[in-house]
């Protein structure tokens, strides 16, 4: 026997050492290269990733037979997948034809969507008979047209469709243990989501994007993008957020005041996403959404045998279609997990969320990977994430802009609001709130709004950001614990408004996108000023593990989708600060979406000092997680200015707060400032404000600030944008707003006037 050379055995050896680590398919065809054929000389602890799934490791608690069963069929995907690899080289290698003429069944051509059009005009009923009756099987001299390569004749169907029970039945088995509040209900958690997350104007072309958007990427991804789109052009400034075709799209079809024109996957994957669409609404009950993970699932590969990653071809949509209606029949027949309603929509998402969830293991599995450790808890951990709907992501984008009612103490309007109770303190800010109902409601009570579901826009929404065209969540109540500036701390009652923001290509250091954190910042700043208060403030904690500079710590109290976590109260909040202990003077502490956030006074505050904080005792002042956080967080004056020792007081009537305002207005894209003039429900709260401050001053001779009011004034009925604009090409302040008639000091002509 010839001697290996030198590089040979070198290259065997580092095989050995990172058998445990390379995929079969990459290490097979290296040790080929080499000539190592002999695959039987594995490293112990690879073959002992072979032994039965209990023994892999020490578990973390008992498990039932049941559970056990089911998980050790979890890497049934990857199994079945190298059985199609060798039965595709079988078949390519045998000598049977291979033609594609059709012997059997109705010549001519077959359209995608001919089921789908059947069962809208006749019914579910009528497809299951055309599917029993088998008119969608075309014989070729070597399958069926349309049909994985593995199916060459009716036996292999039969097996196809025992694959395909079997399959569904497993992943409905193992979905029931990790996520049994969400087996089978994915489709409707994302109809939920669209609905709460937009206002029944934004719905059809919200669905749009959403349908462009989840060609090929995750739900996680999906959403982004969607946002990343929209918020761009809600904003003035439009950006590609993926694909330059789905842009187009998208952008024509706004242009052209028409409906985008989608594929048959992401055209079905938009009406799946409808909160109109429902199975039960519109009778569509036997087809779920043909997209790659669901063509893996029935068995589909490419020519070498690896499994279907392209897009579904118009021949395979009526074939999908009509075996997942079949199946959807055979589960109804055999009653599977004791239910007799089982739909398309459901036979297509279980072994979706499964397949997907085997992907995600597999990738993750390793030690130090995402779901490394315990293999069941991992297991577990995987099928969760792969259940999630786009809906789930709302967390991550979910802006808290928390803003109270009562005037800061510094400003001196309206002092005597200070000494109310926190019933009193809602009653005064109901008046003027920036939480309504979306302006579509009224109509849609009437029932003038056809078949809109209640559910659409429900909640009250936030005038400012329904203003700018953001997709957003429902106004919070909650708590708020600040610091004045007298150096007093105030709990007083306080709302969050939820935008839905964006974040930059690369990541951005954890931060939204640039451009809507501006258009934030002077949002929040606009409310600060009309609701005379010290300071604004914002926040949006990111939690990514691998974002660097984390400063900060979220106390997660469980959000989830839409619904924000529980909310801190006021003697919550004041035990945090309490449980701050000497680092209160560094950190504060607010509410937000997904619980508390406990924040550096300094961005630039070093992560190491996290250290020093009691995380026990924060966790037991409120009971929630501690995590390290990064993010975005605003903090800017209202009636204030920055000094030397943070926000400082302006004075009356001095101008200084509104002219740092229409500044930063200056600083956005015109239509910012445009589309918050132009919001007649926001021109109403501030004349409601006004009237409801000056009402108290002349019933109870209540502490009052006459420029403050002014300003009320200004914004409610000045064409104010006008001062913007000629602030952004150079001209002064002062000289702007005397374009318009008004005084740079006092915000009128004659000062407070009524």
């Amino acid at each position: 026997m010839a001697k290996k050379s030198l590089k040979r055995l070198a290259v065997e050896e580092a095989l050995k050492l990172a058998s445990d680590y390379i995929p079969d398919a990459i290490e097979k065809p290296l040790r080929r290269a080499v000539g190592a054929t002999d695959l039987a000389a594995k490293p112990a602890a690879k073959k002992a990733a072979k032994k039965p799934l209990a023994a892999k490791a020490e578990p973390t608690r008992a498990y039932t037979p049941q559970e056990l069963a089911v998980y050790e069929r979890f890497g049934s995907k990857q199994k079945q997948e190298a059985k199609r690899r060798t039965k595709v080289a079988k078949v390519a290698k045998a000598d049977a034809p291979q033609s594609q003429k059709q012997i059997s069944g109705k010549r001519g051509r077959v359209e995608p969507t001919i089921y789908r059009q059947m069962e809208a005009e006749q019914g579910p009923e009528a497809v299951l008979r055309a599917g029993n009756a088998g008119e969608h099987l075309k014989r070729t001299e070597s399958g069926y047209i349309g049909f994985p390569r593995t199916v060459s004749g009716p036996a292999d169907l039969r097996v196809m469709r025992g694959d395909l029970d079997a399959n569904v039945q497993q992943a409905s088995d193992a979905i029931a243990l990790a996520d049994p509040e969400n087996l089978g209900n994915w489709y409707d958690r994302a109809r939920a989501g669209m609905a709460v997350s937009n206002e029944p104007y934004q719905l059809d072309r919200s669905l749009e994007q959403h349908g462009v958007y989840s060609a090929g990427v995750s739900p996680e991804s999906e959403l982004g993008f969607v946002l990343k789109h929209l918020n761009s052009r809600a904003l003035g400034e439009p950006a590609m957020a993926y694909r330059g075709a789905g842009e187009r799209t998208l952008d024509n079809a706004v242009a052209e005041n028409r409906f985008a024109v989608l594929g048959d996957k992401t055209g079905e994957y938009k009406n799946k996403q409808d909160p109109r669409l429902t199975p039960e609404a519109s009778g569509k009950k036997l087809f779920g959404v043909n997209d790659f993970r669901w063509a893996q699932g029935m068995g589909y590969t490419d020519p070498s045998g690896e499994p279907w990653k392209a897009a579904v071809s118009g021949t395979m949509h009526p074939v999908m279609d009509m075996e997942t209606g079949l199946m959807t029949q055979r589960a109804n027949q055999r009653a599977m997990g004791g239910l007799t309603d089982w739909r398309g929509e459901q036979m297509q998402e279980i072994p979706w969320v499964y397949g997907k969830a085997q992907d995600l293991y597999s990738r993750g599995s390793s030690p130090t990977g995402r779901f490394g450790g315990e293999p069941i808890e991992g297991m577990t951990a995987a099928i969760r994430e792969a259940n999630m709907t786009p809906a789930d992501y709302f967390p991550k984008h979910a802006l808290s802009e928390t803003y109270e009612m009562t005037p800061g103490a510094s400003t001196g309007h309206m002092s005597d609001v200070l000494g109310m109770t926190p019933e009193e303190k809602i009653a005064y800010g109901s008046q003027g709130s920036w939480s309504q109902p979306a302006p579509e409601r009224a109509a849609m009570d009437l029932g003038m709004m056809g078949d809109m579901p209640a559910s659409v826009g429900e909640g009250d929404r936030d005038l400012i950001y329904s203003a700018l065209g953001l997709r957003q969540l429902p106004t919070v109540q909650s708590s708020g614990a600040y610091q004045n500036m007298q150096g007093d701390f105030e709990f007083n009652p306080l709302s969050i408004a939820r935008p839905l923001m964006d974040y930059p290509t690369g990541g951005g250091g954890g931060r939204i996108s640039p451009l809507s954190e501006g258009a934030m910042s002077v949002a929040a700043r606009f409310r600060g000023v009309n609701d005379a208060q010290e300071a604004a403030a914002a926040n949006l904690p990111n939690t990514r593990r691998s974002l660097p500079g984390k400063n900060a710590i979220l106390m997660d109290s469980g959000a989830r989708a839409a619904e924000a976590g529980v909310q801190p109260t006021s003697e919550q909040l004041q035990a945090l600060i309490e449980g701050l202990g000497d680092n209160a003077s560094k950190y504060g502490v607010t509410a937000t979406n997904r619980g508390a956030y406990v924040f550096p006074y300094n961005p630039a505050e070093s992560p190491s000092s996290l250290r020093d904080l009691d995380l026990a005792r924060l966790e037991a002042a409120f009971p929630s997680k501690a995590t390290p956080a990064g993010g975005t967080a605003l903090y800017t004056p209202a009636i204030g200015k920055w000094g030397d020792e943070g926000i400082e007081p302006t004075a009356p009537y001095s101008g200084e707060a509104t002219r740092g305002l229409l500044e930063e207005f200056a600083q956005n894209p015109p239509s910012v400032a445009m589309d918050i003039s132009e919001s007649e429900g926001i021109r109403n709260a501030l004349r409601e404000k006004y009237m409801r401050d000056l009402n108290r001053k002349n019933d109870m001779g209540a502490s009052y600030r006459g420029d403050i009011q002014n300003t009320r004034r200004f914004f409610a009925e000045a064409d104010w944008p006008k001062a913007v604009e000629m602030m952004r090409n150079g001209v002064p302040f002062a000289a702007a707003l005397a374009a318009l008639g008004y005084s740079s000091t006092a915000m009128a002509e004659e000062g407070d006037r009524p």
